[in-house]
């Protein structure tokens, strides 16, 4: 019962091989031609993918004044605006550092926090202080985290954590440079007042530190706020719970400078990315009303390349539609140029007792073995097909 199917299979196998190797020229134009439109239909979707993460890749690499990962959250209180509690404060840095790799779905090399207040008058506390009364200086104060990390200090020390008196003054360090331009020496205290000096509210600042930075060109100082003529740092604490409640008129600015890895950027996830920068500032104003997404090089990046590989998309399908038809055309050809040349061996199969089952049982494997292989090494060949013509891109833009 066993042999039967297993003759009938072997004979129709020896005989399909002995018809493909007595038609060797039409055996491989007819492989040849399912290779051909297997490895076409292949290689468009890599060669579009490929395009796509080139165009990509050399859009990343343009110049831009600052990095092109970069994601600047910036809320700034405008004299007439309504100030900033220090529990939405919270809630929005809570988010923002427990949220943001997630929501942008990009790695986060690096998040600064930053709170700066108002320009405001600075001027000598003490009668030692080596800069007379009359002579007021317009300074800000600043909140930067992991400062003390990216600093070294030529005189006096970091800031305490969150641990002084008010009355004694608010500890407060400045870089060497500033503290040149405003002749500051560690020790000096010095009074923090509003715009309108005939006001009494005010605050002490005790400097503590003056520092230097100890590489420049690390992305930590994108910001540049240590740059700033008139730049005075605190600490976090003192900051919020102090001076703004103090001089809650010198609240200005809440922001979050963060560098994203755009290396984890690629055609698949562009998309996500440009959507998840919409969707993080709409989420920030609940929490702070005015919260923009500020220097949007990446936002704009994506927009602009969403509709190239779009047309790159388009393009290709136009391309490929014509192609496929005609080797769909040359494979039905072929078909028919070898039913016409075998027509009198299957009229001598069928003289001999060979049903049409068995005919087309034979006729099947025939092309399923040429398709086998053309599916098989087929691919391939359309991925290697993909690279090379995948080296240009211009001609679809």
């Amino acid at each position: 019962m066993t042999s039967g199917p297993l003759t009938i299979t072997a004979s129709i196998l020896i005989l399909v091989a002995k018809r493909l190797r007595n038609s060797t020229y039409l055996t491989l134009a007819r492989f040849f031609g399912l290779a051909f439109a297997v490895a076409f239909l292949c290689s468009l979707p890599h060669f579009a993918a490929g395009t796509g993460e080139k165009l990509l890749r050399d859009r990343l690499r343009i110049e831009a004044p600052r990095p092109i990962g970069t994601v600047w959250l910036v809320h700034w209180t405008q004299f007439n605006s309504p100030r900033v509690s220090l529990n939405e404060y919270r809630l929005a840095e809570q988010y923002v550092r427990t949220n943001l790799e997630y929501v942008v779905d990009l790695p986060i090399e690096q998040l600064v926090s930053y709170i700066g207040t108002n320009t405001h008058f600075f001027w000598p506390a003490d009668e030692g202080a080596s800069v007379g009364y009359s002579n007021r200086r317009p300074v800000q104060l600043w909140f930067q985290s992991d400062l003390d990390q990216h600093i070294k200090f030529l005189h006096g020390g970091p800031l305490p954590a969150d641990q002084f008196d008010p009355e004694v003054g608010i500890p407060a360090i400045v870089h060497a440079d500033v503290a040149t331009a405003l002749s500051l020496r560690v020790g000096d205290r010095y009074v923090f007042a509003g715009r309108d000096r005939f006001k009494s509210e005010n605050v002490l600042l005790s400097i503590v530190g003056i520092w230097d930075v100890i590489d420049p060109n690390d992305p930590y100082w994108s910001y540049d706020t240590y740059l700033k003529e008139n730049a005075v740092f605190v600490g976090k604490g003192a900051m919020l719970e102090v001076i703004f409640n103090q001089l809650p008129e010198a609240q200005h600015e809440f922001s979050w400078y963060a560098l994203a890895d755009v290396d984890y950027i690629t055609v698949s996830n562009a998309n996500r990315v440009r959507s998840g920068l919409i969707f993080l500032e709409r989420r920030m104003n609940r929490y702070l009303p005015e919260a923009k997404l500020r220097g949007t090089e990446l936002t704009d990046l994506l927009n602009t390349v969403e509709p190239e590989l779009w047309v790159i998309n388009l393009l290709m399908l136009i391309l490929g539609l014509p192609v496929m038809a005609v080797t769909i055309y040359y494979i039905a050809v072929s078909f028919n140029m070898v039913l016409e040349r075998q027509s009198g061996e299957i009229a001598l199969l069928k003289s001999r007792g060979t049903s049409p089952v068995q005919v087309t049982g034979i006729y099947a494997v025939e092309w399923l073995l040429m398709g086998g292989v053309a599916f098989v090494g087929g691919p391939f060949v359309g991925r290697g097909l993909a690279q090379v013509t995948g080296q240009t891109y211009g001609f679809l833009l």
